[in-house]
Order: structure tokens, then C-alpha cells, then sequence
């Protein structure tokens, strides 16, 4: 049977779900949101809800709302 020594490669853990918004474009910013749509399983409810809040503000601002909620 073989193990595992070390640390798990990067790809393995879920991304930080509460890294800055920091989206330049549109498209960034509704990869963004869709990924706080679907939430995370590191940080609670209340913060996954906070987290989705950040990214639809951010996706309305550099998308506009009309491009927002049509993506929902």
C-alpha cells in the first residue's frame, strides 16, 4: 500500500473563498460570482451569504445588473 508524504498539491484544497474581490473585467467578475453562488464548504453559511453579497456588488459594478441577473 502506498502513502502520501507531505503536503496535498495546490490544486487539491478549494480555493480561499474570502481572498479580496479583486476582478478587473466582467468576465472575471461573473466567474466570481458564480463561484460564490455555489458556496464553499470551508466557511459557513453566514459568511458564504457575506461572500456572495461582495461578488454581486462587484459583478453589478463592472457588468452592469442587467448582465448580472440574466446570468442567474
Amino acid at each position: 500500500m502506498a502513502s502520501i508524504i507531505g503536503p496535498l498539491p495546490a490544486q487539491s484544497y478549494p480555493r480561499n473563498p474570502q481572498r479580496p474581490m479583486n476582478a478587473k473585467t466582467c468576465e472575471q467578475a461573473l466567474a466570481r460570482l458564480h463561484e460564490a453562488r455555489l458556496g464553499s464548504p470551508i466557511i459557513s453559511a453566514a459568511e458564504n451569504r457575506e461572500v456572495l453579497r461582495r461578488a454581486l456588488e462587484v459583478a453589478e459594478r463592472l457588468c452592469g445588473k442587467d448582465k448580472v441577473n440574466d446570468g442567474k
